[in-house]
């Protein structure tokens, strides 16, 4: 025998719960099982569903950020939503988790996952499992988000560059080669042994790995080629330099270590400001020029200029 729970007294009353159990009743007549459809309703369709399938299906073929997204899924909207059926989600859903964000401190947080929030329902939208996109027309929790323009100064550099000292050597090679490469932190994280030449000093960007979809070779200086052969493990290595704490993944989450090195460095940064910053350096070593490409700062594209080169060989980065 299987039961079937009709609902809390007294949000529902005896007269409901009478008209419920008839109907339940008859369902039974006719050889189908109540219990069993409720159990497949409250399954179909919940947003731990949508979650699942906007990663598989859309951002992981799509994007190279998708574990950015699923990262954001998991620590923001899945622990209000998991059960809930997307398509109940409202507006006021929306908005009532977006403010809880912004009340933590983190606005800017709160702008990506309304970002989020409107691309996964915009996927529900095409895939039929939702009609309306409750994220549509609400603008940023935080406003309008303005551009950082911080660059270190030299003495930032090399107090930055001085607390490194006190992390793992995984780690400070990530700070320490964005300094000296100006890469992205998607492509220094996601560094692979089989696109670094040590013998000739370059790294070789793929355009499936590169933000603008470009291939791109980054020229590599000694200090650079140092800090890549104390990491390379003995015999061929292969896959990634950052390996992460999943298998498969590169290592991406530099939160707790960006903040440890703040407090020893007493240097206040984000993690891209270290790429503005050995970008506006590399641009002054070389006399102010700059072509298209490096306003954008996709500065190695092509081979850096002499000046810039000898910008990183000259141990203008190093400490000491």
């Amino acid at each position: 025998m299987r039961r079937l729970t009709l609902g809390p007294y007294p949000v529902i009353g005896l007269a409901e719960a009478r008209g419920l159990a008839a109907a339940a009743l008859r369902e039974v007549h006719h050889g189908n099982d109540p219990a069993a459809a409720k159990q497949e309703a409250r399954a179909a369709d919940t947003f731990a569903d949508l979650a699942r399938l906007y990663i598989e299906r859309y951002a992981k073929p799509t994007k190279r950020t998708w574990a950015r997204d699923e990262w954001l899924c998991n620590r923001e909207l899945l622990p209000s939503w998991r059960n809930r059926k997307a398509a109940e989600i409202s507006r006021k859903d929306v908005i009532a988790l977006l403010d809880r964000i912004v009340e933590r401190g983190v606005p800017v947080l709160a702008n990506r996952t309304k970002g989020l929030v409107s691309k996964m329902f915009n996927f529900a939208l095409r895939r039929g499992i939702v009609e309306v996109n409750p994220a549509y027309g609400i603008g940023n929790p935080s406003g309008q988000e303005r551009q950082r323009d911080r660059v270190l100064s030299e003495d930032e550099i090399r107090r930055t560059w001085t607390a490194l000292d006190g992390e793992s050597f995984k780690v400070a090679a990530i700070f320490r080669l964005t300094l000296l490469t100006a890469q992205r932190k998607g492509e220094v994280c996601g560094m692979r042994w089989d696109e670094l030449d040590f013998e000739n000093g370059w790294w070789t960007i793929a355009a499936a790995r590169a933000k603008n979809r470009l291939s791109h070779r980054v020229p590599l200086g000694p200090q650079s080629i140092a800090i890549l052969r104390g990491l390379k493990p003995a015999g061929d290595a292969t896959g990634d330099v950052f390996p992460g704490g999943k298998r498969g993944l590169a290592l991406t989450n530099l939160q707790k270590p960006t903040v440890r090195i703040k407090t020893a460095s007493g240097v206040d940064f984000r993690f891209h400001d270290l790429r503005r910053t050995a970008a506006s350096h590399m641009t002054s070593a070389a006399g102010g020029e700059q072509d298209s490409e490096s306003r954008g700062e996709r500065h190695h594209r092509r081979p850096r200029s002499p000046q810039l080169r000898r910008r990183e060989t000259d141990g203008a980065y190093q400490v000491g």
